[in-house]
């Protein structure tokens, strides 16, 4: 009884630094593209533009010319389209290719198994922090404060990635595939610097 009690510290522990190790290695790739960013002088902005709804509106029933202009109106009306652009603005930072250049293929799909894993075990801890994100991707919807924006964007989504120590640390091939895509994570950012689609202007002095 006492060898398997001394096994099932040991494995504990070992564990317990396996995890300590995934999650340094996510925190140095995102400190690292912290690191890169602070070369931008113009970061991409994600706030929502009430203009945008009118322009849209109008383009609509300009286009739609077949029918009455009051009921085209009717079908493309500000309330629907404010719905239907406010809803894209909030899912923004979300796209592939910007969410992937924003915080890095590891902390990405690191970020997706912990939320797969959060709704699967229904963790009430776990669904209070994915409630805070998207508090998060709200205040980002309407703030107009780009820098800031990035740099919480970087911060909370990346955050997820905590969930996801259990799942990279229980097998060696798994563990193995944590390096592998931290080397191409970083190998990304080294030739991704210039953050195309999250910042207009770049430059290091």
């Amino acid at each position: 009884m006492t060898r398997k009690a001394d096994t099932f510290i040991l494995y504990g522990r070992s564990m317990a630094k396996i995890k300590l190790l995934i999650a340094a290695v996510v925190i140095f790739l995102v400190v690292f593209r912290l690191w890169q960013s602070t070369g931008c002088r113009r970061f991409v902005s994600f706030e929502f533009d009430p203009l945008w709804v009118k322009l849209n509106v109008e383009s609509q029933v300009g286009l739609d010319r077949s029918a009455p202009r009051d009921i085209s109106r009717f079908f493309h009306n500000k309330a629907a389209t404010g719905l239907y652009e406010a809803a894209k603005a909030y899912l923004t930072p979300l796209e592939g290719r910007r969410f992937a250049e924003t915080v890095g293929l590891l902390p990405l799909i690191a970020a997706v198994i912990g939320l797969a894993s959060i709704i699967r075990n229904k963790s009430i801890i776990g669904i209070g922090h994915i409630g805070l994100i998207l508090i998060v991707l709200a205040i980002v919807l309407f703030s107009s404060k780009t820098s800031f924006n990035f740099y919480l964007l970087a911060l909370a989504i990346p955050s997820l990635s905590i969930w996801s120590l259990d799942y990279f640390a229980k097998t060696k091939l798994r563990l193995l595939a944590v390096f592998v895509l931290a080397i191409l994570t970083f190998y990304f950012f080294l030739f991704g610097w210039q953050m195309s689609t999250i910042c207009y202007e770049i430059f290091f002095n």
